[in-house]
């Protein structure tokens, strides 16, 4: 009996995940980059004196008037952003991309 609620919970988890997934690729929007955040912290949250790892948060108003806050490892960010963001670029994320792009540079470049 415990095998089988375990099975069901597996299963209703991966459903869910594959929802919200699915649902965040479907979404599109646009918007100006308002805020850059680098902060580190440890690899290994569980351990203090692991690797350090350089994340970037940024904070966008899209064009519907929302703040969304996307956060992405140094690395990642170096790879969708190779010219980097400031504040004032236009990103833009389409439909089926799981990552935004830039399209526009700030008024101050």
């Amino acid at each position: 009996m415990e095998t089988l609620a375990v099975i069901a919970s597996v299963i209703v988890a991966i459903v869910l995940l594959s929802w919200y997934s699915k649902r965040k690729m479907a979404q599109s929007w646009s918007g100006v980059v308002t805020e850059l955040q680098r902060y580190q912290q440890p690899q290994d949250a569980t351990d203090s004196q692991s690797m350090m790892v350089e994340w970037l948060r940024v904070a966008i108003r899209t064009d519907a008037g929302k703040t969304l806050k996307l956060r992405w490892a140094r690395s990642q960010f170096d790879q969708l952003f190779p010219d980097g963001l400031v504040e004032g670029d236009r990103v833009e994320k389409a439909a089926g991309a799981l990552n935004p792009g830039k399209v526009a540079l700030g008024a101050h470049r």
